[in-house]
Parts: structure tokens; sequence; C-alpha cells
């Protein structure tokens, strides 16, 4: 890492048998801090840019790559993330940002979409959503795209492949 001199910039690292991998940072952004690591490895914390101006972002770092979890919101255009403390084995994740529409600041519990096969959005794949697919079986109604919620390979239909997803899926 390069940086200007006399400033120092903190890098974050994971330590994981016996191979030391740093997290990374994102471009404008000098140095990160972790602040919290589930069972599946994901890593949740800050980026920090030097300045001026000093910001701060929320990052996921997970498959050895970071990002900055402003650009996976959904609510982008009012939502602003500064850090990321705890992340659970669901993937959740409590966050500190600004509301952008009232400049309140404000906490956050981020629930990840796509958790492949979460039909029910309890953040964990079982027999609800087992039950559900089953329900949903055959061509999703309506228009098509976009497919029903049990079509999880978006071919409009939800069948075998889309049972084998879910149970690759499945705790």
């Amino acid at each position: 890492m390069e940086l200007r001199p006399g400033v120092v910039g903190f890098q974050s690292f994971v330590w994981k048998q016996g191979t030391f991998t740093l997290l990374g940072t994102l471009p404008g952004y000098e140095g990160n801090t972790a602040r919290d690591i589930n069972d599946l490895g994901q890593i949740v914390g800050q980026l920090n840019a030097l300045g001026p101006p000093a910001e701060t972002r929320a990052f996921l770092w997970q498959l050895d790559e970071i990002y900055d979890l402003n650009d996976l919101l959904a609510m982008k255009e009012t939502i602003t993330l500064w850090r990321a403390h705890a992340i659970n084995n669901h993937g959740q994740i409590i966050a500190d940002g600004i509301d952008t529409a009232t400049g309140d600041a404000v906490s956050f519990l981020l629930t990840p979409i796509g958790l492949t096969g979460d039909l029910d959005g309890d953040c964990s794949v079982g027999i609800d959503d087992f039950l559900g697919m089953l329900l949903a079986w055959g061509p999703c109604p309506g228009a098509c795209p976009p497919s029903c919620v049990a079509d999880l390979d978006g071919d409009c239909d939800v069948g075998i492949v889309d049972f084998l997803t879910l149970l690759a899926n499945w705790g």
C-alpha cells in the first residue's frame, strides 16, 4: 500500500490456516478497520479515507473481495452507511449511517436479499421454504419476467433445478 508521506493507514487482515490476507480497500480509501467476522468468514467494518475530507464507508469482505455496502443497498438514494459493526451467520449486518432525506444519523439492520432459496425471508433455507416451493411448482403465474419468488434459476418455471438449488442452500 502506498500512502502520502507522514500518513499512516490501517489495513485489517484475516489469518486463516496459516495464511495472512489483507482485506484491501477501494479507490479513494487508504485503509480499513474490521469490526466483526462471522462463521462464514464474512467481515464487516469501515473504509477510511484520510482526507481531506476524512470520510468513512461501511464495507463487507467476503470470498477475498471487498465491497462498499452502499453499492449493495436497494435504497441507495436515501441512505449512506458510514460503518458496519456486526454481522451474524445469516449475513445480517448492523451499520450506522445517515438518512439523507432527513439528515438524521441512524443505525440500520441490513438483511441480505437473494439468499438463494430463502423464500420466506427468515434468513435461512428450511422446511417452510421447501413447502413454499412445492405450492409454487410449475409455470410462474402472470407476466414473466419477472419470475415468481420460487423460480430460483429465472426460467419462469419452478422445477427440479430450483429444488436442487434450494437443497444446496439448506440450513
